[in-house]
């Protein structure tokens, strides 16, 4: 698993649960659809164009839900292994309310704490939750 794959599920870290039952949500939505379009009456070459398309993004939703699983292992298995500063620096950077990413610069103001002493602090993080 990637770094990049780990900061997204670490973002959403505290609403997990919700998009992991949006994206099961979507799975099942898409099984609906494959059973309407086999019993379909239009031609063949529509349902056949239709499949595609829905097996397609069924396939893309099951590697998400699969990929969001593997993560949250991860991190839950990473989170208590954590000190109490690793924790912070992880709810200071991605559970501040906003879209994008506290600045580290802005982290490391609030825990009175040099700025690259905080991304080395968080490189280890995601060694840990990538070691997992």
């Amino acid at each position: 698993m990637e770094k990049s794959i780990i900061e997204k599920y670490l973002k959403i870290y505290p609403n997990i649960d919700e998009e992991l039952i949006r994206i099961e949500s979507e799975i099942k939505f898409l099984d609906e659809r494959k059973m309407l379009y086999l019993s379909d009456k239009t031609p063949q070459w529509y349902r056949d164009s239709m499949m595609e398309t829905v097996n397609a993004s069924y396939e893309q939703w099951q590697y998400d839900l699969n990929e969001l699983k593997e993560a949250v292992q991860k991190i839950c298995k990473a989170l208590p292994k954590m000190n109490c500063i690793q924790k912070k620096v992880i709810e200071l950077r991605f559970w501040n309310g906003k879209e994008a990413p506290t600045k580290w610069c802005e982290v490391a103001q609030k825990l009175t704490f040099h700025e690259k002493s905080i991304e080395r602090i968080y490189k280890k993080i995601i060694n840990t939750v990538l070691a997992s």
